[in-house]
């Protein structure tokens, strides 16, 4: 009887878990940022469009700045 009740709440845990990953992985944000400055600096400052590009396919938002 005690391991019964072990394990409906073990089942309650594991489906409250599996729901909130679901539910972050649909609403999750990754906003980037891009100053446009950066293309005119030099070593490991500098960062080009060609950069951006291989980033981009992490990020759900583009802030240009």
């Amino acid at each position: 009887l005690k391991s019964n009740k072990k394990m409906k709440l073990y089942l309650i845990l594991l489906k409250t878990l599996v729901f909130g990953q679901i539910t972050w992985a649909i609403n999750r944000n990754v906003i980037c940022y891009y100053d446009a400055s950066s293309e005119d600096r030099q070593g490991f400052a500098h960062f080009s469009l060609a950069d951006l590009e291989n980033a981009l396919e992490f990020c759900t938002h583009l802030i240009y700045g």
